[in-house]
């Protein structure tokens, strides 16, 4: 909203656009009255983002009967409802030239939309310039004179060898916007940490008829060579799940064998972030960290902020301390993945409680106990140090409770004295 009303006020001042032309914000709670009556029934054209939760409110009803009474061209994009699109009296190639300009995005294709609108509404010549997709993924990188489409080239300009490598996915809005504080904070704490980082921008779900290329393609382009990882582990801060969008398949996780850290841009400012008990609200959990699940990801740490600029634009601030432990938490996946089995230290931790012997391991219709004997003797095969594998169930239960546990009805004065010695 802010960049449309940005770029209408600067055309205007130019005088290339009519000076009563207009943005105007709207919202689930705006209630239709004269003035709304008044204003549109001198419009020409009507083009509207509906970011809302569907089309069934009051005032879009009434509005859509008043324009369509008036007869009034108009387009809505309400992308997430069950009408996804609504538009009367522009041709399906108008139609697709307003939507490039508008998905494409830029300060560019938002000044050539205006002016594609005015001359449309004006019958006169078309002269602006066709919309112009820019980059629907690339690799960005704070100090680089360009954006990256080739990752071999990146890779000689910025990347170090024998280091770790971490892949990183964020939003390509942000990069068309500018929005790049918190990537940029990531890439150079990566760096002041020894590690390579390959920063790309994409689509969470491409529009393949749009020619954005889909996700399977922008990891084969930037994190592969030859089929295979040229990354230990990816940080992914788009929200929701993308197997579940059919963006990517588990199958194609699987293949590929690499750990996905989930990190967090909250909806809420810093200060309000901080000083609150629950962190993150439930719309925050569900998109950011319940959904994401489905992929089978690990989970990260907010790492930014949302600021609201005067203009109505949003910015995403990084928060310094989680960057740092996000970056921290990747770099030792990203090292974990270049030791060998016999080098990794893991630990498993059977449920207990209530906290008795009785209950070591609990769990409804599961034999936990076993099925963790089953796993050390496959970790074993795998190259893990494993030093002893007890027959049966009942030689792996005797060793459990022959040292200390949580049951302190157990917890003997010669136990005691084994473990201190």
């Amino acid at each position: 909203m802010g960049m449309m009303q940005q770029t209408l006020e600067k055309l205007q001042q130019e005088n290339v656009i009519a000076q009563d032309s207009a943005c105007i914000w709207i919202t689930e709670n705006t209630t239709w009255d004269n003035k709304w009556q008044e204003q549109l029934k001198t419009t020409d054209c009507i083009l509207m983002k509906w970011m809302g939760t569907g089309l069934d409110t009051p005032f879009l009803r009434t509005l859509r009967q008043f324009i369509q009474k008036q007869g009034i061209p108009y387009y809505i994009d309400a992308a997430g409802s069950n009408e996804p699109e609504l538009s009367a009296c522009f041709t399906a190639q108008q139609l697709a030239t307003i939507k490039q300009y508008a998905m494409f995005g830029g300060e560019h294709n938002y000044l050539h939309l205006w002016q594609y609108m005015e001359q449309l509404l004006n019958k006169e010549e078309i002269t602006v310039p066709e919309p112009n997709p820019i980059h629907w993924c690339g690799i960005y990188h704070p100090h680089a004179q360009k954006v990256y489409t080739d990752v071999v080239e990146y890779q000689k300009d910025f990347c170090k060898p024998n280091r770790p490598t971490i892949g990183m996915f964020f939003y390509r809005d942000e990069w068309v916007w500018g929005d790049l504080t918190y990537q940029t904070a990531i890439i150079e704490e990566a760096e002041k940490q020894g590690l390579n980082i390959i920063c790309v921008f994409t689509n969470g779900m491409p529009n393949k008829e749009m020619g954005m290329p889909l996700l399977p393609e922008v990891v084969e382009r930037f994190f592969c060579e030859n089929g295979l990882p040229i990354i230990d582990v990816l940080i992914n801060v788009m929200k929701f799940s993308l197997t579940s969008s059919g963006a990517l398949t588990i199958a194609k996780l699987k293949q590929w064998n690499i750990p996905v850290l989930e990190a967090y841009t909250i909806m809420t400012p810093y200060e309000e972030w901080k000083n609150s008990f629950e962190g993150m609200n439930a719309m925050e959990v569900s998109i950011s960290v319940s959904l994401p699940e489905f992929d089978g990801v690990i989970h990260g740490v907010p790492i930014a902020s949302k600021k609201i600029l005067d203009n109505g634009d949003v910015r995403y601030l990084p928060i310094t301390e989680r960057v740092e432990r996000m970056v921290s938490k990747a770099g030792k996946w990203a090292k974990l993945h270049h030791k060998e089995n016999k080098e990794k230290k893991i630990a498993i931790i059977f449920h207990n409680y209530p906290p008795r012997n009785s209950n070591i391991g609990s769990a409804f219709g599961l034999d936990t106990i076993e099925s963790i004997r089953r796993v050390l003797a496959q970790m074993q095969g795998l190259g893990y140090q494993v030093e002893q594998i007890p027959e049966d169930t009942k030689e792996f239960i005797a060793l459990l409770t022959a040292h200390a546990t949580n049951d302190r009805s157990m917890l003997t004065e010669n136990k005691l004295l084994r473990l201190i010695n």
